[in-house]
Parts: C-alpha cells; structure tokens; sequence
C-alpha cells in the first residue's frame, strides 16, 4: 500500500470516525507493557520498527514538578546523564487555544532523545475535573528540514521516513486539575545509534490529547511550534573493543551519556531462546539488560543491535557482555 494512498485514506475518514479512532490510539499509548525486552525481527532488511514502550503516572492532588524531576522512566543510563548535567533546559514556550506549552529541558545523543513539556490551562474547563492521562501528538524537525522522530496517531501522515526511532516512551509525572498544570516527558530510542546531531530543530506540537477517567477522550487540535534555540550538550562517544570469541563478533559498542549502543554479528540464524538474556555488567558487577533489540538475518548471519542503560558518565573501563550462554569482555578503546 503506497503513502499516497494512505494519505488519501486519512483524509476520507469522517470527522468522528477519525476521533474514535484518535481515542483507540490513546488508549493503546497509554496501555502499560510489562516486559523489559523487545525483539524485533527483520529479514534482508534494515527498515526500522516502531515499538510504543509507555510508563504514566498521574494524580489529582496539587504537586510540584521539582517533586517529580525529570525523565523519571527507571531508566539507570538517562538518570546518571542527568544528575551529570546533561539535559539542556530551556524555557521555549508557545501559546495556541488557551494553553501554553514551555519545553522545560530536553537532552540528545546518538542512542536516546528526551523531551520534557510544562502545560498550562488557561481554560481549565479544556483539562476538566477527571483528567487521567494526558499526551501530546509531536514532531520533531531538524534544520534542514528532515523528520527525525514523530509521535502521533495512525490516522496523521509521516512526514519523515521514520528511520531512527524504534522506542518511545512516554509519561505524566503529573497533572493538576486545579491549576491547570501538567507535565508530558517523552523519550525516543534507537537501537542503531544513529539519531543525527540536532541543530536549529524545532518541536511542532499539533494535538493535545486528554484521556478521562470514565473512558471519554478529548482532542485539542493546535499549533505549538517550539525552536531548540539552545544547542544540545556536546558529548564524547566512548568506544569499546571485544576480546577475541568464536561465535560472537562485535560490530560497536559506542557509549553515549544516555546508554551503551551495541551491534554484533553472529552465524547462523539463533532462535529467540538462546538469546533472550542480554544484559552488560560492570565492574562493580551491576548489571544492565538490553531495551528494544533489532535482529536482522542476512547472508547466513544475525545483526542484533540494541541499548543497554548505561551511562558512559559512569566511565567503565571494561565491561561484560553476556549473550545467552556466550560471555564477551568489553575494554574502553585507548586514543
């Protein structure tokens, strides 16, 4: 099916069947997935897939976001990147039907990309009493123009080619009813490591998506366009070299602040069992699971490229790779 013919299709679908189906979507975002690991498996092809990884936590009663902080997604790697300092704050705000959204911080590198939304209801009849979730429909675009990363519903039209991200993780730390305020962080993964460096991007926010307590969904459809003025914090990509195995072939292992970027190559086609423990440990033995893994299978040989959250803020000098049954040294590669 060509994107000329899904596009058509999007703008066929009648005003309330497009609702119902904003509201499905929703209601899937919004749905807890349990497992810690993904696999995705391709064959003879490298497009990426797109995984909806979703944490939410939200409450009626007044709180403060300093209580909360940020990027709270029990995540070890982007925690450690930022009580380094790593997240750029900002105070980008746009104001479109009667609600201002400020960018509070955002943090990018090669493996993960975060962004965190102060919202503020200036018609609190537009939040309501009930509000239990809350989501924003966004793109983010670069300076020249491309599509890195985009969360919306099915029934909206890619504008980018939907390349980098394989996860996305969203969450409420909270939403106060009686003020109007409310909190949206998002996080974008990918298992390549190949998000491009951010520069005179933008965040285009085009929904506003309230989710309610007895199930009714409310969309307000708006034009929230917020420049990254500030430049994201540089940072130095820690390489990593395997000691010698005869069934394990490492491709990269690149640490960023957010997590550890791995590839590696391996005979044959595995079945998911064998594999289904990958984790990294360090040396002082905590360890760290794989999060949304890619598996191609290609000329007799498996590619699986994932993340491990670990922050390259906590300068490993080496570091355990365990692959099922199969155990690999990791060692920072010296200049």
């Amino acid at each position: 099916m060509s994107n000329e013919f899904n596009d058509e299709f999007v703008k066929e679908i009648p005003d309330h069947v497009r609702q119902r189906l904003d509201q499905t979507y929703e209601q899937i975002r919004f749905q807890s997935i349990k497992k810690k690991k993904h696999i995705i498996w391709t064959r003879m092809a490298t497009a990426a897939c797109c995984l909806l990884i979703v944490g939410v936590a939200s409450t009626s009663e007044p709180v403060k976001a300093a209580i909360f902080g940020i990027f709270k997604f029990n995540d070890s790697g982007i925690e450690q990147a930022v009580k380094a300092g790593f997240a750029e704050e900002t105070d980008q705000s746009a104001t479109n039907e009667n609600v201002r959204i400020t960018l509070d911080s955002y943090f990018s590198d090669n493996n993960k990309m975060g962004f965190s939304f102060q919202l503020q209801f200036k018609d609190l009849t537009l939040l309501g009493e009930e509000a239990e979730r809350l989501s924003l429909d966004v793109r983010l675009k670069n300076g020249d123009g491309e599509y890195i990363v985009e969360l919306i519903p099915d029934t909206k039209p890619l504008y980018g080619k939907s390349e980098y991200s394989a996860g996305v993780h969203v969450m409420n730390p909270f939403i106060e009813q009686e003020t109007g305020k409310a909190q949206f962080d998002t996080v974008f993964e990918s298992t390549e490591g190949n998000f491009p460096a951010l520069s005179n991007a933008i965040i285009e926010v085009e929904s506003i998506n309230v989710q309610y307590a007895n199930g009714e969904f409310k969309k307000i459809e708006g034009e929230w366009n917020l420049p990254l003025k500030e430049a994201a914090k540089p940072f130095e990509v820690v390489e990593y070299v395997a000691q010698e195995s005869d069934k394990i072939k490492l491709v990269k292992a690149n640490g960023n602040p957010t997590s550890l970027s791995l590839t590696i190559s391996i005979d044959g086609e595995p079945t998911e069992t064998p594999f289904a423990i990958m984790k990294v440990v360090d040396e002082q033995g905590i360890e760290y699971e794989a999060g949304s893994t890619n598996m191609t299978v290609k000329s007799e040989q498996t590619i699986i490229s994932t993340t491990f959250p670990i922050s390259s803020f906590v300068h490993a000098e080496k570091l355990q790779l365990i692959v099922g049954n199969e155990q690999v040294e990791l060692t920072k590669k010296n200049d």
